[in-house]
């Protein structure tokens, strides 16, 4: 029933916005893993620690949950990227962990750094956010999003590089994503 509740919301938002994209990614998650694959959204004041930073969202692997920060900015296009993270993981490009973070009193679970990158470069590809850019433009954009997303998880990472050029050798969508 919460399935139905969030491809409804999901439904709502992909009508209001990118709602190809949106769609596609609503109907990817239940294919790969059943309706249970669906992460719940939930969102945060804008003014909350959780969504400094630019932070526009996040998604919770352990909880299979999506935070949006309530910002003027944030709509379909950051619900999109979410979905990715949870699509990522369903496809195991990516790895859960738990006891993470907690949000809401749950346990977000975390990705390791080299996971971070590798999600926001899938990410960032998928939904289009480097589209404008063309040639080393938009794999600067795609490593930026990879560099951001492991320098807000893991201040200290002394490998952070690494990780993105990992990201960029390893972690391309493939044609027909």
């Amino acid at each position: 029933h919460v399935a139905a509740d969030v491809l409804a919301s999901l439904d709502a938002a992909a009508k209001r916005l990118d709602g190809a994209l949106v769609a596609s990614l609503a109907t990817a998650l239940p294919h790969e893993d059943g309706a249970d694959a669906l992460p719940t959204v939930s969102r945060m004041p804008a003014d909350d620690a959780f969504c400094e930073g630019g932070r526009g969202g996040a998604f919770c692997c352990a909880a299979s949950r999506i935070y949006l920060c309530e910002k003027a900015w944030v709509g379909c296009g950051e619900v999109a990227y979410e979905l990715t993270h949870a699509l990522n993981l369903c496809r195991g490009f990516t790895n859960c962990r738990r006891h993470g973070v907690r949000v809401d009193g749950v346990d977000c679970g975390y990705l390791s750094p080299p996971d971070v990158a590798c999600s926001e470069l899938r990410a960032a590809s998928l939904t289009g956010r480097c589209a404008r850019h063309k040639g080393a433009a938009h794999e600067r954009c795609l490593a930026w999003h990879a560099r951001w997303a492991v320098a807000s998880c893991y201040p200290d990472d002394e490998h952070l590089e690494l990780h993105v050029r990992h990201a960029q050798a390893q972690c391309r969508p493939t044609p027909d994503e």
